[in-house]
Protein backbone atom coordinates (compact mmCIF):
# COMPACT_ATOMS: atom_id res chain seq x y z
CA UNK A 1 0.00 0.00 0.00
CA UNK A 2 1.61 3.65 -0.65
CA UNK A 3 0.34 6.77 1.25
CA UNK A 4 -0.37 9.96 0.11
CA UNK A 5 1.74 12.24 1.87
CA UNK A 6 -1.01 15.05 3.88
CA UNK A 7 -0.19 18.82 3.78
CA UNK A 8 -1.86 20.91 6.71
CA UNK A 9 -0.69 23.74 4.65
CA UNK A 10 -4.23 24.49 2.54
CA UNK A 11 -2.39 26.06 -0.56
CA UNK A 12 -0.51 22.79 -1.17
CA UNK A 13 -1.73 21.38 -4.51
CA UNK A 14 -2.22 17.82 -3.88
CA UNK A 15 -2.44 17.05 -7.25
CA UNK A 16 1.12 16.61 -6.95
CA UNK A 17 1.42 14.43 -4.12
CA UNK A 18 -1.50 12.08 -5.47
CA UNK A 19 0.95 11.77 -8.71
CA UNK A 20 3.91 11.08 -6.68
CA UNK A 21 1.72 8.21 -5.57
CA UNK A 22 0.05 6.67 -8.71
CA UNK A 23 3.72 6.86 -9.75
CA UNK A 24 4.76 5.17 -6.67
CA UNK A 25 2.14 2.46 -6.92
CA UNK A 26 3.13 1.72 -10.56
CA UNK A 27 6.57 1.45 -9.96
CA UNK A 28 6.31 -1.25 -6.73
CA UNK A 29 3.24 -2.99 -8.13
CA UNK A 30 1.33 -1.83 -5.23
CA UNK A 31 -2.43 -2.20 -5.90
CA UNK A 32 -3.76 0.45 -3.23
CA UNK A 33 -3.39 3.61 -2.76
CA UNK A 34 -4.50 5.40 1.05
CA UNK A 35 -5.38 8.59 1.85
CA UNK A 36 -4.79 9.32 6.13
CA UNK A 37 -7.62 11.34 7.30
CA UNK A 38 -7.65 14.96 6.72
CA UNK A 39 -7.89 17.84 4.46
CA UNK A 40 -6.72 18.10 0.84
CA UNK A 41 -6.80 20.65 -1.75
CA UNK A 42 -6.15 20.14 -5.37
CA UNK A 43 -5.86 23.46 -7.38
CA UNK A 44 -4.82 21.86 -10.76
CA UNK A 45 -5.46 18.58 -13.23
CA UNK A 46 -3.11 16.27 -14.09
CA UNK A 47 -4.44 15.40 -17.88
CA UNK A 48 -6.16 17.99 -19.97
CA UNK A 49 -8.11 15.72 -21.92
CA UNK A 50 -11.73 16.00 -24.22
CA UNK A 51 -14.20 14.43 -23.15
CA UNK A 52 -18.06 13.56 -24.50
CA UNK A 53 -20.53 13.12 -21.00
CA UNK A 54 -23.57 11.69 -21.34
CA UNK A 55 -26.92 13.77 -20.44
CA UNK A 56 -23.74 16.77 -19.67
CA UNK A 57 -21.41 18.85 -21.82
CA UNK A 58 -18.61 18.12 -24.28
CA UNK A 59 -15.42 20.24 -23.48
CA UNK A 60 -11.85 19.94 -22.36
CA UNK A 61 -11.58 18.87 -18.79
CA UNK A 62 -8.84 19.08 -16.72
CA UNK A 63 -8.91 15.96 -14.68
CA UNK A 64 -7.01 15.07 -11.53
CA UNK A 65 -7.35 11.27 -10.89
CA UNK A 66 -7.05 10.18 -14.09
CA UNK A 67 -7.32 6.42 -13.98
CA UNK A 68 -7.12 5.59 -18.37
CA UNK A 69 -6.17 1.59 -18.87
CA UNK A 70 -5.41 0.85 -14.75
CA UNK A 71 -6.82 -2.63 -13.54
CA UNK A 72 -6.50 -3.68 -10.15
CA UNK A 73 -6.28 -0.65 -8.09
CA UNK A 74 -7.75 0.55 -5.05
CA UNK A 75 -7.89 4.12 -3.64
CA UNK A 76 -9.00 4.37 -0.13
CA UNK A 77 -9.22 7.10 2.39
CA UNK A 78 -9.93 7.51 6.23
CA UNK A 79 -12.31 10.15 6.20
CA UNK A 80 -10.30 11.84 3.85
CA UNK A 81 -11.72 15.49 2.49
CA UNK A 82 -11.13 16.70 -1.08
CA UNK A 83 -11.65 20.18 -1.74
CA UNK A 84 -11.57 21.25 -5.70
CA UNK A 85 -10.90 24.76 -6.26
CA UNK A 86 -11.88 25.84 -9.83
CA UNK A 87 -13.35 24.02 -13.05
CA UNK A 88 -12.00 20.94 -12.37
CA UNK A 89 -13.28 17.33 -13.04
CA UNK A 90 -11.99 14.99 -10.08
CA UNK A 91 -12.44 11.35 -10.79
CA UNK A 92 -12.50 9.82 -14.76
CA UNK A 93 -12.15 6.20 -15.02
CA UNK A 94 -11.30 5.79 -18.57
CA UNK A 95 -11.14 1.84 -20.09
CA UNK A 96 -10.00 0.77 -16.67
CA UNK A 97 -10.70 -2.40 -14.50
CA UNK A 98 -11.90 -3.63 -11.22
CA UNK A 99 -11.34 0.17 -9.45
CA UNK A 100 -12.69 0.36 -6.41
CA UNK A 101 -12.70 3.96 -4.40
CA UNK A 102 -14.06 4.46 -1.22
CA UNK A 103 -13.67 6.68 2.32
CA UNK A 104 -13.48 10.36 0.75
CA UNK A 105 -15.76 13.33 0.09
CA UNK A 106 -16.06 15.93 -2.93
CA UNK A 107 -16.53 19.70 -2.03
CA UNK A 108 -15.93 22.43 -4.41
CA UNK A 109 -14.11 25.69 -3.14
CA UNK A 110 -15.98 27.80 -5.31
CA UNK A 111 -19.70 26.57 -5.99
CA UNK A 112 -21.41 26.12 -9.51
CA UNK A 113 -24.48 28.25 -7.87
CA UNK A 114 -25.32 30.79 -5.96
CA UNK A 115 -28.01 30.89 -3.04
CA UNK A 116 -29.81 34.06 -2.97
CA UNK A 117 -32.37 35.97 -1.22
CA UNK A 118 -34.80 38.06 -3.03
CA UNK A 119 -34.95 41.20 -1.06
CA UNK A 120 -37.70 43.32 -3.05
CA UNK A 121 -39.66 42.96 -6.45
CA UNK A 122 -41.49 45.58 -8.38
CA UNK A 123 -42.95 43.38 -10.71
CA UNK A 124 -40.94 44.14 -13.38
CA UNK A 125 -37.24 43.68 -11.78
CA UNK A 126 -36.20 42.36 -8.73
CA UNK A 127 -33.32 42.97 -6.25
CA UNK A 128 -31.38 40.15 -4.98
CA UNK A 129 -28.78 39.46 -2.21
CA UNK A 130 -26.18 37.41 -3.59
CA UNK A 131 -23.51 35.88 -1.59
CA UNK A 132 -20.40 34.65 -2.92
CA UNK A 133 -17.78 36.25 -5.92
CA UNK A 134 -18.95 37.29 -8.82
CA UNK A 135 -18.83 40.94 -10.71
CA UNK A 136 -20.85 41.65 -14.12
CA UNK A 137 -19.20 42.50 -17.54
CA UNK A 138 -21.00 44.65 -19.61
CA UNK A 139 -24.52 43.59 -17.50
CA UNK A 140 -22.95 40.04 -17.79
CA UNK A 141 -22.56 37.98 -14.87
CA UNK A 142 -19.04 36.62 -14.64
CA UNK A 143 -18.05 34.39 -12.03
CA UNK A 144 -15.01 31.55 -12.94
CA UNK A 145 -13.42 33.96 -15.97
CA UNK A 146 -12.76 30.96 -18.35
CA UNK A 147 -14.21 30.17 -21.65
CA UNK A 148 -17.38 27.97 -20.33
CA UNK A 149 -18.20 30.67 -17.58
CA UNK A 150 -21.64 31.05 -17.89
CA UNK A 151 -21.83 29.45 -21.66
CA UNK A 152 -25.57 28.96 -21.75
CA UNK A 153 -25.88 32.82 -21.47
CA UNK A 154 -28.75 32.44 -19.46
CA UNK A 155 -29.21 32.48 -15.52
CA UNK A 156 -32.07 30.59 -13.88
CA UNK A 157 -32.97 31.07 -10.70
CA UNK A 158 -34.88 28.01 -8.85
CA UNK A 159 -37.24 28.93 -5.75
CA UNK A 160 -37.32 26.43 -2.40
CA UNK A 161 -38.44 26.41 0.81
CA UNK A 162 -35.33 26.41 2.79
CA UNK A 163 -36.25 25.11 6.08
CA UNK A 164 -37.56 21.49 4.49
CA UNK A 165 -35.12 22.11 1.21
CA UNK A 166 -38.42 21.61 -1.20
CA UNK A 167 -38.65 22.97 -4.33
CA UNK A 168 -41.07 25.50 -4.94
CA UNK A 169 -41.70 26.18 -8.40
CA UNK A 170 -41.40 23.46 -11.49
CA UNK A 171 -39.87 26.29 -13.93
CA UNK A 172 -38.30 28.77 -11.65
CA UNK A 173 -37.20 32.13 -13.45
CA UNK A 174 -34.85 31.74 -16.91
CA UNK A 175 -33.08 35.16 -17.47
CA UNK A 176 -30.72 35.89 -20.14
CA UNK A 177 -27.04 36.74 -19.15
CA UNK A 178 -27.55 40.83 -19.48
CA UNK A 179 -28.77 43.95 -18.68
CA UNK A 180 -28.09 42.87 -15.09
CA UNK A 181 -27.10 45.39 -12.58
CA UNK A 182 -24.68 45.68 -9.80
CA UNK A 183 -26.07 47.46 -6.37
CA UNK A 184 -24.28 48.00 -3.09
CA UNK A 185 -20.75 46.48 -4.09
CA UNK A 186 -21.06 43.08 -5.48
CA UNK A 187 -23.67 41.96 -2.44
CA UNK A 188 -26.80 42.74 -4.59
CA UNK A 189 -28.15 41.46 -8.17
CA UNK A 190 -31.23 43.54 -10.01
CA UNK A 191 -32.35 41.44 -12.64
CA UNK A 192 -34.86 42.46 -15.40
CA UNK A 193 -38.11 39.87 -13.84
CA UNK A 194 -40.76 39.58 -11.54
CA UNK A 195 -40.08 37.42 -9.21
CA UNK A 196 -42.73 35.92 -6.63
CA UNK A 197 -42.36 37.47 -3.32
CA UNK A 198 -43.86 34.11 -1.76
CA UNK A 199 -40.70 32.54 -1.89
CA UNK A 200 -37.97 34.37 -0.85
CA UNK A 201 -35.28 32.13 -1.30
CA UNK A 202 -33.72 30.86 -4.94
CA UNK A 203 -30.91 28.67 -6.20
CA UNK A 204 -29.43 30.68 -8.89
CA UNK A 205 -27.93 28.96 -11.59
CA UNK A 206 -24.97 30.12 -13.73
CA UNK A 207 -23.28 27.33 -14.96
CA UNK A 208 -23.76 24.54 -17.17
CA UNK A 209 -22.90 20.84 -16.78
CA UNK A 210 -19.10 20.40 -17.18
CA UNK A 211 -17.64 18.88 -14.09
CA UNK A 212 -19.64 15.92 -13.15
CA UNK A 213 -17.87 14.18 -9.37
CA UNK A 214 -16.92 10.66 -11.24
CA UNK A 215 -16.88 9.95 -14.77
CA UNK A 216 -16.75 6.03 -15.00
CA UNK A 217 -15.98 5.73 -19.23
CA UNK A 218 -15.97 2.31 -20.96
CA UNK A 219 -14.58 0.65 -18.10
CA UNK A 220 -15.60 -2.81 -16.04
CA UNK A 221 -16.13 -3.96 -12.27
CA UNK A 222 -16.13 -0.33 -10.80
CA UNK A 223 -17.36 0.13 -7.14
CA UNK A 224 -17.55 3.37 -5.43
CA UNK A 225 -18.47 2.98 -1.66
CA UNK A 226 -18.82 5.26 1.58
CA UNK A 227 -18.33 8.29 -0.98
CA UNK A 228 -19.76 11.90 -0.10
CA UNK A 229 -20.56 14.23 -2.75
CA UNK A 230 -21.20 17.62 -1.69
CA UNK A 231 -20.87 19.35 -5.05
CA UNK A 232 -20.07 19.22 -8.51
CA UNK A 233 -20.74 21.10 -11.74
CA UNK A 234 -23.49 19.02 -13.39
CA UNK A 235 -23.95 15.44 -11.75
CA UNK A 236 -22.20 13.50 -9.02
CA UNK A 237 -21.57 9.93 -11.21
CA UNK A 238 -21.93 9.42 -14.62
CA UNK A 239 -21.26 6.27 -15.67
CA UNK A 240 -21.35 5.60 -19.30
CA UNK A 241 -20.43 2.70 -22.26
CA UNK A 242 -19.33 0.31 -19.02
CA UNK A 243 -20.02 -2.84 -17.77
CA UNK A 244 -20.74 -3.91 -13.83
CA UNK A 245 -20.78 -0.97 -11.66
CA UNK A 246 -21.43 -1.06 -7.87
CA UNK A 247 -22.41 2.14 -6.06
CA UNK A 248 -23.01 1.40 -1.99
CA UNK A 249 -23.31 3.94 0.90
CA UNK A 250 -23.05 7.12 -1.86
CA UNK A 251 -23.79 10.46 0.14
CA UNK A 252 -24.88 13.07 -2.20
CA UNK A 253 -25.91 15.89 -0.11
CA UNK A 254 -25.20 19.55 0.27
CA UNK A 255 -22.77 20.89 3.04
CA UNK A 256 -23.28 22.11 6.59
CA UNK A 257 -23.26 25.66 5.11
CA UNK A 258 -25.22 24.80 1.26
CA UNK A 259 -28.75 23.84 0.52
CA UNK A 260 -28.23 22.48 -2.63
CA UNK A 261 -25.65 19.30 -3.15
CA UNK A 262 -25.07 19.25 -7.15
CA UNK A 263 -26.65 21.23 -10.08
CA UNK A 264 -28.17 18.12 -11.59
CA UNK A 265 -28.49 14.59 -11.43
CA UNK A 266 -27.10 12.72 -8.52
CA UNK A 267 -26.57 9.23 -10.36
CA UNK A 268 -26.82 9.20 -14.13
CA UNK A 269 -25.74 5.81 -15.79
CA UNK A 270 -26.26 5.56 -19.91
CA UNK A 271 -26.01 2.42 -22.11
CA UNK A 272 -24.13 0.23 -19.91
CA UNK A 273 -24.20 -3.31 -19.23
CA UNK A 274 -23.73 -6.24 -16.68
CA UNK A 275 -25.17 -5.23 -13.56
CA UNK A 276 -25.82 -2.01 -11.83
CA UNK A 277 -26.75 -1.66 -8.31
CA UNK A 278 -26.88 1.07 -6.13
CA UNK A 279 -27.90 0.40 -2.33
CA UNK A 280 -27.80 2.49 0.18
CA UNK A 281 -27.12 5.47 -0.40
CA UNK A 282 -28.83 9.03 0.42
CA UNK A 283 -29.29 11.79 -3.04
CA UNK A 284 -30.89 15.09 -1.72
CA UNK A 285 -31.24 18.48 -2.81
CA UNK A 286 -30.59 17.93 -5.83
CA UNK A 287 -31.45 19.94 -9.34
CA UNK A 288 -32.61 17.04 -11.05
CA UNK A 289 -33.63 13.55 -11.08
CA UNK A 290 -31.89 11.23 -8.15
CA UNK A 291 -31.40 8.36 -10.52
CA UNK A 292 -31.52 7.85 -14.29
CA UNK A 293 -30.51 4.77 -15.80
CA UNK A 294 -31.06 4.22 -19.41
CA UNK A 295 -30.30 2.94 -22.89
CA UNK A 296 -29.64 4.95 -26.01
CA UNK A 297 -31.56 5.13 -29.33
CA UNK A 298 -30.21 6.93 -32.82
CA UNK A 299 -31.20 7.28 -35.63
CA UNK A 300 -29.83 4.80 -38.81
CA UNK A 301 -29.49 6.25 -42.28
CA UNK A 302 -28.70 5.15 -46.00
CA UNK A 303 -26.50 7.87 -47.76
CA UNK A 304 -25.56 6.25 -51.16
CA UNK A 305 -23.71 2.98 -50.36
CA UNK A 306 -23.22 4.03 -46.36
CA UNK A 307 -24.60 3.19 -43.92
CA UNK A 308 -24.68 5.97 -40.82
CA UNK A 309 -26.37 5.83 -37.58
CA UNK A 310 -27.28 9.43 -36.02
CA UNK A 311 -26.88 10.57 -32.42
CA UNK A 312 -30.16 12.45 -31.73
CA UNK A 313 -29.32 14.45 -28.89
CA UNK A 314 -26.44 16.95 -28.24
CA UNK A 315 -25.91 15.85 -25.10
CA UNK A 316 -25.25 12.34 -26.68
CA UNK A 317 -22.68 13.04 -29.55
CA UNK A 318 -19.57 11.20 -29.39
CA UNK A 319 -20.83 8.10 -27.05
CA UNK A 320 -20.02 5.70 -29.66
CA UNK A 321 -19.75 2.48 -28.51
CA UNK A 322 -20.54 -0.30 -31.51
CA UNK A 323 -18.49 -3.52 -31.49
CA UNK A 324 -17.97 -5.85 -34.73
CA UNK A 325 -20.50 -8.75 -34.31
CA UNK A 326 -22.88 -5.77 -32.49
CA UNK A 327 -26.97 -6.42 -32.90
CA UNK A 328 -29.22 -3.77 -33.62
CA UNK A 329 -32.64 -3.77 -32.81
CA UNK A 330 -34.95 -1.58 -35.43
CA UNK A 331 -37.62 0.05 -34.38
CA UNK A 332 -40.30 3.12 -35.71
CA UNK A 333 -40.07 5.92 -33.62
CA UNK A 334 -43.93 6.60 -33.88
CA UNK A 335 -44.72 3.37 -32.23
CA UNK A 336 -41.66 2.29 -30.27
CA UNK A 337 -42.40 -1.25 -31.97
CA UNK A 338 -39.23 -3.47 -33.51
CA UNK A 339 -39.60 -4.87 -36.40
CA UNK A 340 -36.18 -6.71 -36.72
CA UNK A 341 -32.73 -7.12 -35.82
CA UNK A 342 -29.64 -7.09 -38.05
CA UNK A 343 -26.06 -7.40 -37.37
CA UNK A 344 -22.67 -5.08 -38.33
CA UNK A 345 -19.62 -6.15 -39.04
CA UNK A 346 -17.97 -2.81 -39.08
CA UNK A 347 -18.11 0.11 -36.73
CA UNK A 348 -16.42 3.50 -37.29
CA UNK A 349 -16.69 7.07 -36.10
CA UNK A 350 -17.36 9.53 -38.59
CA UNK A 351 -18.08 12.60 -36.76
CA UNK A 352 -19.12 13.51 -33.35
CA UNK A 353 -23.06 12.85 -34.42
CA UNK A 354 -22.84 10.35 -36.66
CA UNK A 355 -21.40 6.29 -36.91
CA UNK A 356 -20.38 5.07 -40.10
CA UNK A 357 -22.09 1.08 -40.35
CA UNK A 358 -21.31 -1.69 -42.34
CA UNK A 359 -23.73 -3.94 -42.07
CA UNK A 360 -23.74 -8.18 -42.13
CA UNK A 361 -27.31 -8.39 -42.86
CA UNK A 362 -28.95 -6.99 -45.62
CA UNK A 363 -31.74 -3.98 -44.45
CA UNK A 364 -35.31 -5.81 -43.74
CA UNK A 365 -38.17 -4.59 -46.38
CA UNK A 366 -39.73 -2.44 -43.84
CA UNK A 367 -36.95 -0.09 -42.99
CA UNK A 368 -37.22 3.28 -43.89
CA UNK A 369 -34.44 5.88 -44.04
CA UNK A 370 -34.46 7.43 -40.74
CA UNK A 371 -35.68 4.82 -38.47
CA UNK A 372 -34.69 4.19 -35.09
CA UNK A 373 -32.04 1.34 -33.32
CA UNK A 374 -30.51 0.40 -30.31
CA UNK A 375 -27.51 -1.43 -29.26
CA UNK A 376 -28.53 -4.86 -28.06
CA UNK A 377 -25.96 -5.51 -25.13
CA UNK A 378 -27.25 -3.06 -23.18
CA UNK A 379 -30.53 -4.29 -23.30
CA UNK A 380 -29.39 -7.50 -21.40
CA UNK A 381 -28.44 -4.66 -18.08
CA UNK A 382 -29.67 -6.09 -14.37
CA UNK A 383 -30.42 -3.02 -12.54
CA UNK A 384 -31.09 -3.48 -8.42
CA UNK A 385 -32.23 -0.12 -6.79
CA UNK A 386 -32.29 -0.89 -2.97
CA UNK A 387 -32.54 0.89 0.43
CA UNK A 388 -31.76 4.45 -0.48
CA UNK A 389 -33.21 7.59 0.23
CA UNK A 390 -33.61 10.18 -2.04
CA UNK A 391 -35.62 13.52 -1.54
CA UNK A 392 -35.96 17.02 -2.84
CA UNK A 393 -34.66 15.82 -6.59
CA UNK A 394 -36.09 18.68 -8.77
CA UNK A 395 -37.68 16.61 -11.25
CA UNK A 396 -37.35 13.23 -10.40
CA UNK A 397 -36.87 9.99 -8.38
CA UNK A 398 -36.08 7.38 -10.72
CA UNK A 399 -35.78 6.85 -13.89
CA UNK A 400 -35.26 3.18 -15.49
CA UNK A 401 -35.39 1.86 -19.26
CA UNK A 402 -33.39 -0.29 -21.36
CA UNK A 403 -32.81 -3.10 -18.81
CA UNK A 404 -33.41 -7.10 -18.57
CA UNK A 405 -35.00 -6.60 -15.30
CA UNK A 406 -35.28 -4.36 -12.44
CA UNK A 407 -35.57 -4.44 -8.64
CA UNK A 408 -36.88 -0.90 -6.95
CA UNK A 409 -36.90 -2.23 -3.23
CA UNK A 410 -37.26 -0.69 -0.09
CA UNK A 411 -36.60 3.31 -0.99
CA UNK A 412 -37.85 6.28 0.60
CA UNK A 413 -38.66 9.04 -1.99
CA UNK A 414 -39.73 12.27 -1.46
CA UNK A 415 -39.64 13.87 -4.90
CA UNK A 416 -41.60 17.15 -6.73
CA UNK A 417 -42.57 14.91 -9.74
CA UNK A 418 -43.09 11.46 -10.52
CA UNK A 419 -41.56 8.98 -7.91
CA UNK A 420 -40.71 6.38 -10.17
CA UNK A 421 -40.54 7.07 -13.83
CA UNK A 422 -40.43 4.21 -16.10
CA UNK A 423 -40.31 5.89 -19.79
CA UNK A 424 -38.75 5.23 -23.62
CA UNK A 425 -38.41 7.80 -26.07
CA UNK A 426 -37.39 8.08 -29.67
CA UNK A 427 -38.08 11.81 -30.28
CA UNK A 428 -36.23 13.83 -27.70
CA UNK A 429 -34.08 12.18 -25.51
CA UNK A 430 -33.80 9.30 -27.07
CA UNK A 431 -33.59 7.01 -23.98
CA UNK A 432 -33.96 3.54 -24.63
CA UNK A 433 -35.67 1.07 -24.40
CA UNK A 434 -38.39 -1.08 -22.18
CA UNK A 435 -37.76 -2.98 -19.10
CA UNK A 436 -38.76 -6.74 -19.64
CA UNK A 437 -39.73 -7.38 -15.83
CA UNK A 438 -40.11 -4.72 -13.05
CA UNK A 439 -40.23 -5.48 -9.56
CA UNK A 440 -41.40 -2.40 -7.04
CA UNK A 441 -41.85 -3.55 -3.93
CA UNK A 442 -41.21 -2.31 -0.08
CA UNK A 443 -40.94 1.33 -1.06
CA UNK A 444 -42.28 4.38 0.80
CA UNK A 445 -43.53 7.09 -1.66
CA UNK A 446 -43.74 10.23 0.73
CA UNK A 447 -45.83 12.37 -0.76
CA UNK A 448 -44.42 12.05 -4.46
CA UNK A 449 -45.47 14.47 -6.68
CA UNK A 450 -45.98 17.51 -4.52
CA UNK A 451 -45.06 20.19 -7.73
CA UNK A 452 -46.08 19.03 -10.55
CA UNK A 453 -49.88 18.39 -11.46
CA UNK A 454 -49.52 15.53 -13.78
CA UNK A 455 -47.04 13.45 -12.18
CA UNK A 456 -47.91 10.18 -9.80
CA UNK A 457 -45.92 8.49 -7.42
CA UNK A 458 -45.37 5.38 -10.13
CA UNK A 459 -45.49 6.34 -13.81
CA UNK A 460 -45.06 3.78 -16.29
CA UNK A 461 -45.33 6.79 -19.81
CA UNK A 462 -42.97 5.17 -22.66
CA UNK A 463 -43.45 8.07 -25.17
CA UNK A 464 -45.99 6.26 -27.87
CA UNK A 465 -46.69 8.90 -30.58
CA UNK A 466 -48.73 6.08 -32.65
CA UNK A 467 -50.21 3.37 -30.88
CA UNK A 468 -50.10 -0.68 -31.99
CA UNK A 469 -53.29 -2.67 -31.52
CA UNK A 470 -51.64 -5.62 -29.45
CA UNK A 471 -48.19 -4.07 -28.91
CA UNK A 472 -46.62 -3.47 -25.36
CA UNK A 473 -43.64 -2.19 -25.08
CA UNK A 474 -42.43 -2.84 -21.07
CA UNK A 475 -42.63 -6.22 -20.17
CA UNK A 476 -44.16 -7.41 -17.02
CA UNK A 477 -44.69 -4.70 -14.00
CA UNK A 478 -45.14 -6.17 -10.05
CA UNK A 479 -45.58 -3.40 -8.26
CA UNK A 480 -46.14 -4.35 -4.28
CA UNK A 481 -45.90 -4.48 -0.54
CA UNK A 482 -45.36 -0.36 -1.37
CA UNK A 483 -46.93 2.44 1.31
CA UNK A 484 -48.07 5.47 -0.98
CA UNK A 485 -48.27 8.46 1.83
CA UNK A 486 -50.04 10.91 0.58
CA UNK A 487 -52.72 14.94 1.70
CA UNK A 488 -55.30 12.85 0.37
CA UNK A 489 -56.69 10.01 -1.50
CA UNK A 490 -54.51 10.83 -4.60
CA UNK A 491 -53.47 8.38 -7.88
CA UNK A 492 -50.63 6.56 -6.96
CA UNK A 493 -49.83 5.14 -10.47
CA UNK A 494 -50.57 5.49 -14.05
CA UNK A 495 -49.17 2.62 -17.08
CA UNK A 496 -49.78 2.24 -20.02
CA UNK A 497 -48.16 -0.14 -23.10
CA UNK A 498 -47.20 -2.75 -20.39
CA UNK A 499 -47.98 -6.49 -21.18
CA UNK A 500 -48.95 -7.29 -17.77
CA UNK A 501 -49.16 -5.10 -14.38
CA UNK A 502 -49.32 -6.93 -11.24
CA UNK A 503 -50.85 -4.60 -8.51
CA UNK A 504 -51.16 -6.07 -4.84
CA UNK A 505 -50.78 -5.84 -1.11
CA UNK A 506 -50.32 -1.90 -1.51
CA UNK A 507 -51.42 0.40 1.17
CA UNK A 508 -52.21 4.48 1.13
CA UNK A 509 -51.93 6.68 4.32
CA UNK A 510 -53.72 9.60 4.14
CA UNK A 511 -52.37 13.07 6.40
CA UNK A 512 -55.11 12.53 8.45
CA UNK A 513 -54.69 9.11 9.13
CA UNK A 514 -56.83 7.69 7.05
CA UNK A 515 -55.58 4.37 5.16
CA UNK A 516 -57.54 4.00 1.63
CA UNK A 517 -56.99 2.13 -1.28
CA UNK A 518 -54.85 3.08 -3.63
CA UNK A 519 -56.08 4.28 -6.82
CA UNK A 520 -54.39 3.17 -10.10
CA UNK A 521 -54.75 4.33 -13.76
CA UNK A 522 -53.71 1.69 -15.87
CA UNK A 523 -53.74 0.55 -20.10
CA UNK A 524 -51.67 -2.61 -19.98
CA UNK A 525 -52.48 -6.05 -21.80
CA UNK A 526 -53.16 -7.34 -18.64
CA UNK A 527 -54.43 -5.89 -15.41
CA UNK A 528 -53.96 -8.42 -11.61
CA UNK A 529 -54.80 -5.92 -8.74
CA UNK A 530 -55.47 -6.90 -5.63
CA UNK A 531 -55.94 -5.27 -2.26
Amino acid sequence: MVTVQHHSDVSFDSSSAWLDALKTAELNGDSEIFFPKGVYHFYSGTKLKHFFVSNNDESVKQIVFYLSGKKNLKICGDDAKFIFHGRLLPFVLEESKNISISGISIDFATPFHFETELLDTDGKSSLLRVPGKWHLENGKLVVFDDGLDAITGKVIFTPYRKVSGEIANACGYHVPNRDLICEKKNELLRVPVGMKTEYPNLFLRHQARHTPAFLIDRSEDTVLENITVHHAEGMAIVGQNSRNITLDHIRVVPAENRDLSVTDDAVHLSECEGKIEIRNCIFLETLDDAINVHGMYRRLKKAGDTMLMEACHFQQFGLWNGKPGDVLELLKAETLQPYAQIRCKEFQPGTRQLYCLELEDELPPEYENGDIVRIMRSAEMEVVISNNEMANNMSRGILLSGAKSGLIENNRIHSPGNGIYISGDANYWYESGPVQKLEICGNIFDHCAYLHKEAVPINIDPVILKKVPGFYYHGTVNVHDNWFLTKDSSLVLKAHSAAELNFFNNSLVCDSGTETEPHLQADCGKLNKKD
